[in-house]
């Protein structure tokens, strides 16, 4: 942002939407302002606010700015985008990424949103990205194994518990539950024929 006439001074705000991008000290009454703050690609408006000083009225600006992507992830190996990985196990997967329109730089890869119980990784977890040239990184997604109580008493594994958490003892005539509930039942005696 420059100005003709008297040479404004103090700062400007650079935003886009609500979002401060940042503020920028005028030199010589012109601000420029870079960022690679975009997450997302697609067109963003920003906006460079000026708030006034003794002699320059304050003003503002908006202008759309385009922001491409800077690299494509693909699926290496069979072009899966799924991974279907069983309790306590690991499944690996490379990512293919290629740098778009001259890019060159570091990509980080993280994990996020997992479920309970599994973890990601990635080999290596940061890559640089020289233009057109495809580099790859190892996706690993594991799991933890489930521990059931059939598991934990050697033998149960072999009958099957259908209804785990609900054991019935049964003493004469009465039920008591795993939880400390009890009913009655009637007695019989048995018959002999």
């Amino acid at each position: 942002m420059s100005s003709a006439g008297p040479t404004p001074t103090g700062n400007v705000t650079f935003s886009s939407g609500p979002t401060t991008l940042g503020s920028v000290a005028l030199s010589g009454g012109s601000a420029s302002y870079t960022t690679s703050s975009f997450t997302t690609s697609g067109t963003q408006t920003i906006t460079v606010a000026y708030a006034g000083d003794a002699n320059t009225e304050a003003s503002s600006a908006s202008l759309s700015q385009t922001v491409d992507t800077a690299f494509n992830t693909a699926p290496g190996g069979s072009g899966s985008t799924t991974l279907m990985v069983k309790a306590g196990q690991m499944v690996s997967a490379p990512i293919n990424v290629t740098g778009v329109a001259g890019f060159a730089g570091a990509v980080t890869f993280a994990c996020s949103g997992l479920p309970t119980n599994a973890a990601c990784s990635f080999s290596p977890a940061t890559i640089t990205v020289s233009s057109t040239t495809v580099i790859s990184t190892l996706l690993s997604v594991s799991t933890k194994a489930i521990t059931t109580a059939s598991q934990l008493r050697p033998g149960l594994a072999t009958y099957g518990l259908a209804f785990a958490g609900l054991l019935l003892f049964w003493r004469r005539g009465v039920a008591a539950s795993a939880f400390g509930q009890s009913c009655s039942l009637p007695s019989r005696s048995p018959r002999w024929g």
